[in-house]
Formats: C-alpha cells, structure tokens, sequence
C-alpha cells in the first residue's frame, strides 16, 4: 500500500475509468466509453472529440476555475480554445444530467458555488467526501490537481472494482510538442511550463506507484515526437544502422542499398563483415551484445564483435524483433503474429515454447496515417522498462507497398507468458516517404530512435537514404 493513501477495500464490479486532459495523438473513444463508470475533470468537452476521449460521461471532479466561471467572476480566454470547444466553452450543462463533485473545500468556494446556483439553478455539485479529501492530501504533499483528486475519488468510489483505469494522463507538457490540454490550442501553451502549475511528473510517479499495487491501471501513453538530432554515425553510405546506445561504440550497418554486406564497427572502427547479411539489430542479452541478422532466406545470431554466426531454424521470415527478458532469448514475429522463447549463448540458440500474439491497433486523431490496411514489420529489438518491452516496427501499405509508416509496438504483462497481446500506435509526424527504425534506446528519460529516411520510394533510382536520429519525450513516464 502506498504510505498515506487509505482508499477502502475494493466491493464493486463496475469497470471505471478517469479521464486526463493531456493533448492525445490517438483515438482513444472506444476504449474509454468501453467503462460503466467515466469520471471527467473539470468542464473536458467530449462533443466534437469523440473519437479521441469518448463520450461517456458519468461523473466529473471540477475545482475553484469552473466554479468562478460560472459563478460569473471570471472570463473565459476563448483564442486559447480549440474549434469546436469554442462555442461550449465552460458550458454549465456537463454538471447538470451527471455526478458533478467539488474538489476544493473553504468558505470563498462555498461562497462561489452559491453563486454559481443562483445564476445555474439546474446545477448539480455535490461536495467531495471528507475521507477522499484527506486521502488526497495524505498520498503525497503539495497542491493537488483535479487529476488526483478524480483518482482518488474513484478508489473510494463502492461501485468500482479494482484496478481503475488512468487514460489520457501525462507527467507535464513543459518543452514538448503539444497543446496544455486536448481542447486547447497552441496560445495556451505557456501555462506548460508556468512555476504555479501543480506537481504534475510526481503526481504521476504516484500513479506508477498505485499501478504497482494494483490499485490502478496506468494506460500507457506513446511518446512525442521532439526532434530529430542533425548527425548519426559516418557509414560511407550504409543503411539501417543499428548501435548498442546512443553513445555508439558498437554499430553494424548494411553496406549499401545493392550489397548485402553488414559492417560491424567498434568505436567507429571497421572490425569485421558478415557475408549475405541483411537489417542488423543489436541486443543485450546475459552480459554480451549480440546481433541479429535479418536476412530473408538467412536469419542468425551472433556475439560482437567476433562470435561464431549461430543460423536460425527460419526461411522466408522478415524482421524479427530480439529481445531479452528474465534470461531468456525471445523472438517476435508480428506478420506471423507468433513470439518464441528459448535459450542463447555464443555457441548456441534453442528456441523451446511458442506462443499466439493478438494485435490491438490504436488510430491516429491524423486520417491520413493509420495501421489497418498494412503489413506490420519489425523493426527495433525490444527495449525492456519494467514489466514491458516496447519497440518501434514500420508497416508496409498494399496500395503503396514502398512506402513506410513507422509505429510504436508495446507488450506488457511480461510474466503472463500465454497472453500476449501487442498494442500498436502509428508515428504519424515523420517527414518522409521511408523510415526504417533499427535501434531503440533510453537516454535521460527520453526515447533515442535510430533510423534509416528514404527522400522517396524505396529503390528508386533517385532515392537518396541517410541515417537519423530521432528524440522522443515520453507520453508517459517510463515504468
């Protein structure tokens, strides 16, 4: 239990589910409406963002600014509000058909919701109970935002069962690229990094904390998109350049778009070649690095710099994801929707149990970048954080089959071996025709994407390809 929090005994069989503001890239209405209970903060609009937060609505937790709108002593900054929140902006009627519940509690509020009532005769604001109250103030200290408060409020809630579902929350938007709030524009953006803001990245650690506990369930958050870091590493023209970290002191990359020749670097040194090689992904795995070669007609394994090269028992397999967990070697394969688990030493592979993987595909709020109608591939090795892995793959179009839409792939509850199931979310702000992700790492808190870009279609004789770095903050904290 978390030192502080006294939510009581869970007794309810009702699925219930807290909304956050955070400005989402992705569709999350389905799943959120989903819920018996939706507990909303403040005045979040759902009419017109539908498809990206629901619009399901049972309960909303509003604190001292919906109360001083209404209560007419402030205005409302309509150039900092997205169309169509524009013309509902603050609108009393979200408190009049659901549970509306007050977060704060002193005599000016009290104040203020008497005039609120006499100006809204139809609304209806209960106070928050005493017990949830002290219960958001004994979790950690500081001023609490209306999320915590809506978190803590659910776990008192007696017809919720445990965990509650926490979507659409985020550390802070301070120095990404995203709006304050989903319904905002860019004009409020300053209030990001404002010194009044509450506490937002502990208020999140805290919710890490009470999803270890499992009291409730952090729904993961893709990372943003910062930017792209100007220079790699000098491959002479290679491709798909794959490093042990951001550092780069152990790189393989393909010679060249024609050969398939993969060049092992250490420390920027040329230091082997391996023959009918192709797509290089460098993993670690019981004290060594290790690469995998990705060659259609020829997958193999093998310890850098100069292992012995161990083939693998598949042909006419593309990209599979290597990842290392608990000490043992896992492959992925997400065409195939198949995921293998064995043993691996510098001599030897032993692929021993295989297991069925479900696909989820997450959409993009951009219509024009989505996963349904393509060929999802590998591309990074699995990056273990926690009791997850995640990675970035590309997916290949039927209707443009050389054109590449790179997404992020997550699998969590690592433990659970027989249920598995991949969460996929597209990368839809990437300004080129190709990009093909080899390495993925975490570097002071933030996602390191390595890449190859393409200015065009692949094999295109006017192609020009690079490689890139690409810097993301996360969406959420990484667990």
């Amino acid at each position: 239990m978390i030192r502080g929090c006294i939510p009581p005994p869970a007794r309810g069989k009702h699925l219930c589910t807290v909304v956050g503001s955070a400005d989402t890239q992705y569709n999350l209405g389905r799943n959120i409406d989903a819920s018996d209970v939706v507990i909303r903060i403040n005045d979040a609009p759902t009419r017109g963002f539908e498809r990206v937060v629901g619009s399901k609505t049972t309960h909303r937790i509003v604190n001292w600014v919906s109360v001083r709108v209404w209560a007419g002593m402030q205005t409302v900054k309509l150039s900092e509000l997205r169309y169509p929140y524009q013309k509902n902006a603050f609108d009393p009627s979200v408190c009049y058909n659901v549970t509306c519940v007050l977060g704060d509690a002193d005599e000016n509020m009290y104040r203020l919701l008497r005039l609120a009532r006499e100006r809204h005769t139809a609304l209806k604001i209960q106070l928050m109970p005493s017990l949830v109250r002290r219960s958001v103030s004994s979790c950690m200290g500081g001023v609490p935002s209306a999320g915590r408060k809506a978190v803590m409020f659910a776990l008192h809630l007696p017809s919720c069962r445990r965990p509650v579902r926490i979507i659409n929350f985020a550390p802070d938007c301070c120095g990404k690229t995203v709006s304050y709030k989903y319904y905002h524009n860019n004009a409020s953006a300053w209030v990001c990094c404002s010194s009044g803001r509450e506490p937002m990245s502990d208020e999140y650690h805290l919710y890490q904390k009470l999803s270890h506990t499992g009291l409730t369930e952090l729904v993961w958050s893709p990372p943003y998109l910062m930017h792209r870091v100007p220079t790699l590493v000098e491959t002479n023209g290679g491709l798909f350049t794959a490093c042990e970290s951001p550092q780069r002191r152990i790189c393989a990359f393909r010679k060249n778009s024609k050969e398939r020749t993969i060049v092992v670097l250490t420390n920027g040194t040329q230091v082997r070649k391996v023959q009918d090689a192709d797509d290089p992904r460098i993993f670690f795995h019981s004290g060594g690095y290790y690469m995998m070669n990705n060659n259609f007609y020829r997958l193999s394994i093998l310890l850098l710099p100069y292992g012995r090269e161990i083939l693998l028992p598949f042909y006419r397999a593309k990209n599979m994801i290597p990842y290392s967990y608990n000490g043992k070697l896992h492959l992925l394969d997400l065409q195939k929707k198949l995921l293998w688990k064995g043993t691996l030493t510098p001599s030897h592979v032993e692929l021993k149990t295989q297991v069925k993987v479900d696909i989820t595909i997450h959409s993009s709020v951009d219509d024009g970048c989505h996963l349904e109608k393509c060929h999802l591939r590998a591309g990074t090795p699995g990056l273990i954080t926690g009791n997850a892995v995640t990675g970035v793959g590309h997916c290949t179009s039927k209707s443009l089959p050389l054109r590449h839409i790179p997404f992020w792939w997550r699998i969590e509850n690592m433990k659970k071996w027989n249920k598995k199931i991949v969460h996929t979310w597209p990368i839809c702000n990437m300004d080129n025709a190709l990009v093909d992700p080899s390495a993925l790492f975490l570097d002071q808190g933030d996602f390191v994407l390595l890449a190859t870009e393409a200015s065009e279609e692949w094999n295109h004789k006017s192609t020009k390809y690079f490689n890139s770095m690409f810097r993301f903050s996360p969406g959420a904290p990484i667990m």
